[in-house]
């Protein structure tokens, strides 16, 4: 099976006045193409700043990372826009949809800003359950549904990896978990290798894998 995720002794470190704050401290992981794991820990654990250097939104100060195969360390700023583009999907707490846009424009707008044609907005709406909300504006759906808008969004591109940083953050807890059903299930169906940072344990049940986080250090799996 071929590895999504490499790291090793992976570090962000940030200046904060005379401080470093170590946010990611010396991470070992490996996560198989495929997979579906949700990282887990509390506010300030380090979720988002790991998450971001998965996703090439950031770099390291230090270590190795591969992602899909391709060594990422030292990537040009263009070259990782042009792997994020093409392989990784993003969901955020924050729903980010445009508010005069429908849902099929929505879904659409990041394909066209690239130039791609392939976007087919309608066939990844009806696959989250919005068949019949494609010509809806954000207020006139509910936040569950804003959300499966900004997952049929990101699976427009058709990435390989998703990853999702507190993706349920602003929903009640049957819609959270319904959004997590929907994630569990894309992976299941699509084979698609899903990352999602979460700080509510009770989320986690959908996952196989689950990795917890701790002031920027992963610990071993299985840890109470």
């Amino acid at each position: 099976m071929s590895a999504a995720i490499t790291a090793r002794g992976l570090e962000k470190t940030y200046a904060r006045g005379a401080h470093e704050i170590r946010a990611v401290a010396g991470i070992d992981l490996d996560i198989d193409e495929g997979e579906l794991c949700v990282l887990l820990g509390p506010s300030g654990a380090g979720k988002t700043t790991l998450l971001h250097l998965l996703g090439l939104l950031d770099s390291p100060t230090a270590g190795h990372l591969e992602v899909l195969g391709v060594s990422v360390t030292g990537l040009s700023r263009r070259e990782a826009t042009k792997l994020r583009g093409g392989r990784l999907g993003f969901v955020f707490q924050e729903f980010c949809l445009v508010p005069e846009l429908t849902a099929r424009e929505n879904v659409a707008l990041p394909a066209m800003l690239r130039g791609d044609l392939r976007a087919e907005p309608e066939r990844w709406l009806r696959r989250v359950g919005l068949g019949d909300r494609l010509d809806h504006t954000p207020s006139q759906l509910s936040g569950g549904q804003m959300q499966r808008v900004a997952i049929a969004r990101a699976l427009a591109s058709e990435p390989r990896l998703l990853l999702a940083d507190e993706p349920t953050g602003q929903l009640d807890g049957e819609t959270a978990s319904e959004v997590y059903r929907l994630l569990a299930e894309l992976n299941q169906s699509e084979g698609l290798t899903i990352i999602a940072a979460t700080h509510d344990p009770l989320l986690a049940e959908h996952a196989p894998r689950k990795l917890r986080l701790e002031a920027g250090v992963l610990l071993p799996e299985g840890a109470p």
